[in-house]
């Protein structure tokens, strides 16, 4: 009897805990403040984040030199908000360098950084720069990767490892082009360079523009997402598949396809691959009168179609008086689990807070959203252009975002990474 009694105390104790750490895990998924990266009086602006096969991060970030030549700087910092080492410089001549994404190769575990340089007003290329993949360290010198006399801007990156390739996709007087860039050594002539630039998108009846890029590493191509100006007040939002790798046909594969191309603005798309549902999941911006919202979209990436997509678009975001804008999104690789972050006003006159949102790792799930955007605290300040990245295989991962202090053009602009957990949000529906 005494030993019946105890197992029905446990038992009733085991139910208590879970119920308890069930409501603790149901606080907002944020696990420590904010981590400053860059605060001081001159502007700086997050624009990317990439990690690493141990799961150490890389932010980068704008800083403002003067007179308006911005530098692209770096942080290297562990899940644990510890920073390792001291910022560095990225790219940091006399001319402006700014706009930086990222992307990571794990085969000679290195990251990649592109970005925007401002050779003239009117004529800006697009650089790359190595950078080792687990210390302040660049590798090599600056890599000219779009460099003509027209003006290319916006530029994007993703690694193949099958093709043991980088694809780097920008925007060219109204077009979208992109070049190959191969491991280190491993290029024409044992070069940097796979073959020269190539336009992926280049309709003369309209203007394409922001582009991103994401790896199928399982079906051995890229795809890119870009803005298409149907017509002066209607953007719709477009892919294109690129080869993996060259061959006799050209680098395009299949036709372009569209992912939103209602009559209203849909534009600022992000993009991932999810190695497990072998699918893309794109995330756009729906802008209405008075109005922004959130949309997403999941692509099947072994249909070559010029209809992949796994049904209808759905919300991912769209409250009827809120403001929702600038998504992201990223898949955790190893157990194909899918956060994005967005920024979000309750209203027109209110700040913007980052918010995070859990969406389904099944592209054909009835739900497509698991967990409506968490709002993180508001800041006297708007939040800017926020990032997301996920360590695989591990449930804590950064948010990264720039402030704006205030609304006006020339308001100081810091960078901040937030450190954020999936299970807390993934818990709550498991106690259920």
């Amino acid at each position: 009897m005494n030993a019946i009694r105890w197992i029905a105390a446990a038992m009733v104790a085991i139910f208590t805990l879970g119920f308890a750490q069930a409501r603790a895990m149901a606080r907002p998924a944020t696990l420590i403040p904010d981590i400053p990266l860059a605060t001081s009086p001159v502007q700086e602006r997050l624009t990317a984040l990439g990690v690493n096969a141990a799961g150490r991060y890389l932010a980068v970030w704008d800083v403002d030199a003067g007179s308006g030549n911005f530098d692209v700087w770096g942080q290297f910092i562990a899940l644990s908000g510890q920073k390792l080492g001291d910022p560095f410089p990225i790219a940091n001549s006399d001319k402006p360098e700014f706009a930086a994404r990222v992307a990571y190769n794990p085969q000679d575990d290195e990251f990649l950084v592109v970005y925007e340089y401002g050779y003239a007003t009117d004529d800006h290329d697009i650089r790359g720069q190595r950078v080792d993949g687990d210390s302040p360290t660049l590798v090599g010198g600056p890599l000219a990767v779009g460099v003509t006399t027209g003006d290319e801007r916006a530029p994007d990156v993703a690694y193949l490892p099958a093709a043991s390739q980088y694809l780097v996709a920008y925007a060219l007087d109204g077009d979208i082009w992109a070049r190959r860039i191969a491991r280190r050594g491993r290029g024409d002539d044992g070069g940097d360079f796979l073959g020269d630039e190539f336009p992926v998108v280049a309709d003369p009846l309209s203007t394409e523009s922001g582009p991103v890029v994401a790896a199928a590493t399982h079906e051995n191509f890229f795809l890119i997402a870009y803005v298409y100006a149907f017509s002066q007040e209607d953007d719709d939002v477009m892919a294109q598949r690129v080869r993996g790798e060259d061959a006799t046909e050209g680098p395009i594969l299949g036709e372009a396809f569209a992912l939103a191309a209602s009559s209203e603005r849909e534009n600022a798309p992000a993009l991932a691959y999810s190695p497990q549902a072998r699918a893309f999941i794109a995330l756009w911006q729906n802008a209405l009168p008075f109005n922004e919202d959130v949309r997403g979209r999941w692509i099947d990436a072994g249909n070559l179609s010029n209809q992949p997509c796994f049904g209808p678009a759905f919300d991912v975001a769209a409250d009827a008086v809120a403001l929702e804008r600038s998504p992201q999104v990223a898949v955790d690789s190893s157990t194909g689990q899918v956060m994005a972050t967005l920024a979000y006003a309750p209203r027109p006159d209110a700040w913007h807070r980052l918010a995070l949102v859990q969406l389904n790792r099944d592209p054909q799930a009835a739900t497509p959203v698991l967990q409506p955007p968490n709002l993180l605290p508001e800041r006297n300040g708007h939040v800017l252009a926020p990032r997301i990245q996920l360590a695989a295989g591990r449930s804590a991962f950064f948010l990264g975002y720039t402030i704006q202090w205030g609304t006006r053009s020339d308001a100081d602009m810091d960078a901040y990474l937030h450190l954020a957990d999936h299970w807390r949000v993934m818990l709550p529906m498991i106690w259920q």
